[in-house]
């Protein structure tokens, strides 16, 4: 839970944020929804924990499968039709290590964090690379850090920017975290940077989320060991000019212990959203979503999204996602009814100046505790929104919804 701000401020400063999101959009309609689901079907799978959109081709991620070992599902489209293609899987000695914990592509490369992946039985965590090769991805090799330890969580997040490979370790250095950087030397991938500001405190789990595009990087400290704002998170924003180096350091302007802003974090060109999934501004934990706007001068405060109609624990900005001119942001603690949980997500695009809301994707199932929202991607017309908790076949075995937008 958040600490509560005093009443008059927070209302005119919640008044004053909502402002530019009230006037309507052009609508947006739901053309069609596909419901995805593993081929190989079983409880607990939490399928749909982690999704991304690549041209004709779908990722998801189901950190449940194989007794939590984790995986990876490939779908493709041909038309309105998808079709479950292959299934990743992490080494077979790797056990509990959350493949797809998080994961990212660029053309026939992909990094697959599993954070708890570990001989010594202690979370040190792993990256593996998948190589597409006529059609279907072969692991073909594991990033190692020069200093992995012990309960580092080394590959919680991943990111692929130009020709480098970023994983986060959050737990590393007794929580306060860390971000290696890969790069392929001779033909081998070799760290050739670590990034972590200066003094961090125990438990800031400093890459606890990664994002990026055109040279600049944003990595995540939820500042859990923060004494007077724990969990209000900081973002830090870096820039590569031959190597990372930190720029700017983003706070919400009025942060509050347990905000958890940078939670969630998206980038697109010279625009990008960072989640507050549990800030106090229209109600308790009813999230927000801060928009920064990138010029000479780095990353400056545009506005906040949020919703006026946003519910206690809501947690609006859990997952987000942008792609161009769109966006996409989820809620998997929307109300349902007393005392259950479903979860929606809101779909934003750029019209001039400004993000304007298009269409808000109810969940269609409305099942109690599925958490839709959790996990959302983004591409042009197309959304999909994970549930990973879903349990119309088996129980929490999860699904991915695909919408398809059209105007």
């Amino acid at each position: 839970m958040t600490l509560h701000r005093c009443g008059l401020c927070s209302m005119v400063w919640a008044l004053l944020a909502i402002a530019p999101w009230l006037p309507a959009a052009e609508p947006v309609a739901v053309e069609s929804t596909t419901v995805l689901r593993p081929g190989d079907p079983t409880p607990f799978k939490v399928f749909g924990s982690t999704l991304k959109l690549s041209g004709e081709e779908l990722y998801v991620s189901a950190l449940g499968d194989g007794l939590f070992r984790g995986a990876i599902y490939v779908f493709s489209r041909n038309g309105v039709q998808w079709t479950e293609r292959q299934k990743l899987t992490p080494p077979v000695n790797v056990k509990f290590g959350l493949l797809g914990k998080s994961f990212d592509l660029s053309g026939n490369l992909m990094v697959a964090g599993s954070p708890f992946a570990g001989t010594d039985g202690v979370s040190s965590g792993a990256a593996f690379l998948y190589e597409r090769r006529n059609g279907v991805w072969t692991l073909t090799d594991e990033l190692v850090p020069d200093d992995r330890g012990p309960l580092s969580m080394f590959g919680w997040r991943t990111l692929i920017v130009g020709d480098q490979i970023i994983v986060t370790a959050p737990g590393h250095a007794l929580g306060r975290g860390t971000a290696y950087v890969f790069q392929r030397v001779r033909g081998q991938w070799k760290q050739v940077e670590k990034l972590a500001p200066g003094g961090l405190r125990p438990l800031a789990s400093f890459g606890s989320e990664v994002s990026g595009a055109q040279g600049a990087m944003l990595i995540t400290a939820l500042g859990y060991g923060d004494a007077k704002a724990s969990g209000a998170g900081t973002v830090y924003a870096y820039e590569f000019d031959r190597g990372w180096h930190q720029r700017q350091i983003l706070q919400r302007p009025n942060r509050q212990a347990g905000d958890l802003f940078g939670l969630s974090t998206a980038v697109a060109g010279d625009w990008a959203m960072i989640g507050a999934p549990q800030a106090d501004d229209i109600a308790d934990n009813g999230g927000a979503v801060d928009l920064y706007r990138r010029g000479p001068s780095g990353w400056t405060f545009h506005e906040t999204i949020a919703d006026a109609a946003l519910q206690i624990e809501d947690r609006f900005g859990f997952g987000l996602d942008m792609h161009g001119t769109r966006a996409v942001i989820g809620a998997d603690f929307t109300p349902a009814d007393a005392g259950t949980v479903a979860g929606r997500a809101e779909v934003f695009e750029l019209q001039g100046d400004t993000w304007m809301r298009i269409v808000q994707l109810p969940y269609p199932d409305g099942g109690s505790d599925d958490f839709f929202g959790f996990s959302v991607a983004i591409e042009d017309d197309h959304v999909v929104v994970g549930a990973r908790f879903e349990d119309v076949v088996y129980e929490r075995m999860g699904a991915a919804y695909v919408f398809k937008l059209s105007r």
